[in-house]
């Protein structure tokens, strides 16, 4: 059975009543000679078949009554099946029998037309009747060009939420996952036509309205990406009975249903203005696109001429505005008739899923459209058991979209590089940037021999980039920079954006942390090259298995591991996350509140005291602790890795992710480097500029500088199947928090770093300390902008301690620095061939 048809020929089955074969020949006699009365002999009669839900047939049969009234003449029996509605028919058809109108769904278009049961209806419909559904809708009904049958009523997904537990919905899926990572559980359906809704809010979504495919396959790494982490999150109870997550989600305890419009009347039952209906979460790439099927009038072949006209005429009844609305108000039926009338006030939810039907993809029809989803449903199955990384999954089914099925190519350099000239990128001379660059240009020139491209540094503070004055002067082309940066340069007019030279697929193929760091205004003003998140390194000899949890890290050190943390603000932030903290809010202000930084420090002071955790106040006491061996753990950029691989090997060094806290994981801090072009490019140098960021932004551009620095590239298409610490690195994406450009940062950091101070070296109370900080913000507000967060009304309970071993006292670490020495890059391995 076809992937795609399998859960839905699986859901729902239909019966037969007995009386069949007397109904059909009572109707076959409605005008034969034999009747006696002559008032009969003129009676029209239609014969309807369905297996409606009993809110949905009672609201039918009204509407029928309605007819009936209108229509006199017209006999309208009704006849509900059962189960096999559809296998029943289709053998009553071949029989040349069966009614003159069967209500189904749209999902068994294409099985009932191949048997020649189901009449289209193009040349039979007028426009006007088909001006009034939306397009969507009709589109689940057309296969093969023609279409069979018309819209009765829509089915989509939507968010179901309990508002006795949620205030506010989930809006985007960075805030879902969100959600759950806080302890809010999510319910939802783990087969692939009912996943398939997350894929366009990352950039996928393979067909336009009319079948064509379309170039939006690159981002499918970050969507599989995204599910592997919906798979591995707690909160998320996915499954692929539908029955039970609906019956678990009638207990009320649990927040979130990712469920069908469909089942709004039994939610309702139980709920009552309890439920919560909101549209499904967008994402980096936009919308949400949960499939789209439609409930409709199906006519049959074996009809009369005279029979069709009749059912026609019913079908034009049904589907008028004022009947659609009947069945809205009587059975909370979502209208195919997009005239129908439908009041926010009044019919919120029925308000809502019509909103979301409007921007849901239909459930197509066609053979060739359904195997293409199917190639995709592979690779989606493969992720979510676990037999391939998403980027594995991924890059097959891509090469199957494109060889099997048409789909537009996303290799970046389909036609042979003829261009030549000479281009100049400055870049700071920091963090391994210059041998990133020169890396990207020595691969470039194996593409591009002709365009010769100059790497020059020039002397900044970390990766603060040149003045406008000084780019004018350089004559430079582009520009390596961090993202932070972009906000004045953009302001200066000094950078051109680079979004409409960048191909399309490569923009989709950006991880969505690195694609949104480098816009501005909408508008992206860099090509992403790599992401650098803080990250927690281990040393496996000391730790052979890296702590899950804060009370694991406990354990630990009590167990005798020895473990140093950083005691600064600014690599000790991902603990605040892991009380639910945040340092920015999601307007970009300043959104930490007090209790979880005075809950962070309390975990803090408290390891430190009672459980033998050490902390290191300046962050190269931690480093020298950790090269040294006599700390287990580290926090630092992932762009070191290479350099500790260097000089510890790849037996004492390894990635793991920061532990969970009683709010969810551990939020470290990201920033993402890329090139940037500078404004007023003649257009021969916007052309080569335009060869080089596509190679720099490509998986065969980003693949190169993986091998060579295992720095994480912003491409989430490249494979890291064989990098298992440079995957970890991008899991740990997932949770963590792009730095922002703003005026107080610096200013926050140092007062974070003098209450760090107050409460881990001279023991004052972390309340007080806390206190004091945000006395010195509130002091300062009107001078940064700033808007000072009141502490939370609820604080987030404490984690349970493990028991305590006997306090001693805190005595920061203070061991001079070990002469650095690397190795040559050739001599470390990680985990394996490179």
């Amino acid at each position: 059975m076809h992937i795609l048809r399998e859960r839905s020929f699986a859901a729902i089955r239909y019966g037969l009543p007995v009386s069949l074969l007397l109904t059909i020949l009572l109707l076959s006699s409605c005008a034969s000679p034999l009747r006696s009365a002559g008032s009969f002999l003129h009676r029209d009669a239609i014969l309807v078949w369905h297996s409606l839900p009993a809110p949905e047939a009672a609201a039918l049969d009204a509407v029928l009554d309605r007819y009936r009234r209108a229509n006199p003449g017209v006999d309208v029996l009704v006849q509900f099946q059962e189960a096999d509605l559809e296998e029943r028919y289709m053998r009553a058809v071949q029989s040349g029998l069966g009614p003159d109108l069967l209500i189904s769904r749209s999902v068994y278009v294409r099985s009932l037309a191949d048997a020649g049961a189901l009449l289209a209806v193009d040349e039979l419909a007028s426009d006007d009747l088909l001006e009034r559904f939306l397009s969507v809708a009709l589109r689940t009904l057309r296969y093969n060009e023609r279409l069979y049958g018309l819209p009765v009523a829509l089915d989509t997904q939507v968010l179901y939420f309990n508002r006795r537990l949620v205030e506010q919905p989930a809006a985007t899926v960075d805030q879902l996952m969100q959600e759950a990572n806080g302890g809010r559980r999510i319910l939802m359906n783990s087969q692939f036509v009912d996943a398939i809704w997350s894929a366009r809010a990352f950039g996928v979504n393979l067909f336009d309205e009319a079948g064509r495919p379309q170039e939006t396959i690159g981002g499918i790494a970050n969507w599989l990406t995204w599910m592997e982490q919906v798979r591995d999150t707690p909160a998320f109870i996915i499954d692929d009975n539908a029955s039970a997550l609906r019956e678990r989600f009638l207990r009320g305890d649990i927040p979130y249903y990712i469920g069908h419009a469909n089942e709004l009347n039994l939610l309702e039952e139980t709920f009552g203005d309890d439920l919560g209906v909101a549209q499904l979460p967008s994402g980096p790439g936009g919308s949400a696109g949960p499939f789209l099927t439609t409930t409709a009038l199906m006519f049959n072949s074996m009809s009369s001429p005279r029979q069709v006209e009749r059912a026609l005429d019913l079908a034009r009844f049904l589907t008028s505005s004022d009947q659609q609305a009947a069945l809205m108000r009587e059975a909370n039926v979502v209208p195919a008739n997009m005239r129908t009338r439908i009041s926010e006030g009044l019919y919120p939810q029925i308000a809502t899923i019509t909103a979301q039907a409007r921007l849901a993809i239909p459930y197509f029809n066609d053979a060739h459209i359904q195997d293409a989803y199917a190639a995709l449903a592979t690779a989606y199955n493969r992720t979510m058991i676990g037999s391939a990384s998403a980027t594995e999954s991924a890059t097959a089914a891509q090469t199957a979209l494109i060889n099997e099925f048409g789909f537009p190519s996303t290799e970046a350099f389909a036609s042979v590089c003829i261009e030549s000239g000479a281009l100049l990128l400055l870049a700071p001379d920091v963090n391994g940037s210059l041998a990133l660059l020169r890396t990207l240009v020595d691969g470039f020139t194996d593409v591009c021999p002709n365009i010769r491209v100059t790497v020059q540094s020039f002397a900044t503070e970390g990766m603060q980039a040149p003045s406008l004055a000084a780019l004018m002067t350089a004559g430079a082309d582009l520009l390596f920079l961090s993202h932070r940066d972009l906000p004045a340069l953009v302001a200066a007019r000094a950078l051109a954006p680079v979004d409409e030279l960048l191909d399309a697929t490569l923009l989709q193929q950006m991880r969505p942390l690195a694609a949104s760091a480098m816009q501005i205004g909408g508008r992206v003003f860099a090509a992403p090259l790599l992401i650098d998140v803080q990250t927690l390194y281990y040393n496996p000899s000391l730790a052979p298995d890296p702590a899950g949890t804060l009370a694991d890290l406990r354990s630990q050190a009590q167990g005798g591991a020895p473990i140093v943390l950083d005691g600064g603000f600014e690599r000790g932030i991902w603990g605040v996350g892991a009380f639910g903290g945040q340092l920015f809010a999601a307007d970009g202000g300043f959104g930490l509140s007090p209790t979880p930084l005075t809950q962070w420090l309390a975990w803090l002071q408290d390891s430190q005291r009672l459980y033998g955790v050490n902390i290191a106040v300046q962050h190269e006491e931690a480093l020298d602790a950790f090269l040294s061996r006599r700390s287990a753990y580290l926090v630092a950029p992932s762009t070191r890795f290479n350099d500790l691989l260097a000089r510890l090997g790849s037996a004492d060094v390894g990635v793991t992710l920061f532990p969970e806290g009683p709010a969810g994981p551990g939020r470290p801090l990201a920033s993402v480097g890329g090139l940037a072009m500078l404004s007023h490019r003649s257009a021969q140098h916007t052309t080569l500029i335009e060869r080089f960021l596509d190679y720099a932004a490509s998986v065969q551009g980003q693949s190169a500088l993986l091998a060579a620095h295992r720095f994480l590239p912003a491409n989430g298409a490249v494979s890291l199947d064989r990098r298992p610490n440079v995957a970890r690195m991008a899991e740990q994406l997932q949770s963590a928090t792009l730095m922002q450009s703003r005026p107080w940062l610096e200013w926050v950091f140092a007062l974070g770093d003098a209450a760090y101070r107050s409460v881990l070296v001279d023991g004052v109370a972390p309340e007080e300390a806390v206190a004091q900080m945000y006395a010195a913000l509130e002091a300062d507000a009107d001078r940064y902008g700033l808007v000072v967060p009141t502490p939370d009304p609820t604080p987030t309970p404490a984690i349970t301690p493990s028991p305590p071993v006997t306090e001693e006292p805190a005595t920061p670490l203070h061991t001079p620095l070990e002469e650095e020495t690397p190795l040559p890059e050739e001599q470390v391995e990680e985990g394996g061939a490179p």
